[in-house]
């Protein structure tokens, strides 16, 4: 079998990937868990009331901070890296995501949206993960805003709070994504 790469001319960030040989492909192979599924799995955990076991956890770094991450809030987690996730659930969740952390990986703002329902607040940092591109969190905001949070930045940009106003709760909400841009986090790429 043999595998040539060849970079289109149209457009020099997309390549074709040409494979030929004489006899079809035939095997079996294991795949890990998907990264953005998983990712929104950890944050869904932070809401269960009972503990819990996620299976094909992908064996990357956002698994393990990710990890560190419900810890922090009080939840007890495990992962070995053989592809489980154990959650043991925690009654009441401390409201913060550490800057050192929150900074490492995409998925804060939905991690953050799971403490906002399970503890009424959370701060956090705006979120890491991709160096070359900032993390735009403007409709994460938005559906905060709209389940009845207020949110605030604070003044070097790198702390959120969000917090539902004393003796109120988060309630269903419906938003439209094209029709919200905060200001907050919005710039593109």
């Amino acid at each position: 079998m043999t595998t040539t790469t060849v970079l289109t001319t149209k457009a020099a960030d997309r390549q074709l990937i040409k494979v030929t040989g004489g006899r079809p492909l035939a095997g079996r192979m294991r795949v890990q868990g998907s990264k953005n599924v998983a990712l929104h799995l950890y944050a869904a955990a932070l809401l269960a009331d009972k503990d819990l076991v996620l299976h094909q956890a992908p064996a990357i770094l956002d698994t393990g901070v990710c990890a560190q991450i419900l810890t922090h809030t009080g939840t007890r987690t495990h992962a070995p890296g053989d592809g489980t996730f154990r959650v043991v659930a925690a009654p009441q969740l401390r409201p913060v995501i550490p800057h050192d952390l929150g900074a490492k990986v995409r998925t804060t703002a939905v991690l953050a949206a799971g403490v906002l329902a399970r503890a009424g607040s959370v701060d956090f940092p705006a979120p890491g993960g991709d160096a070359f591109c900032p993390r735009l969190i403007d409709r994460h905001l938005a559906a905060m805003e709209a389940a009845g949070a207020e949110v605030s930045v604070d003044e070097h940009g790198r702390t959120i709070r969000a917090a539902v106003p004393a003796g109120g709760r988060l309630r269903p909400f419906r938003v439209e994504p094209s029709a919200t841009a905060s200001p907050l986090f919005s710039r593109p790429c």
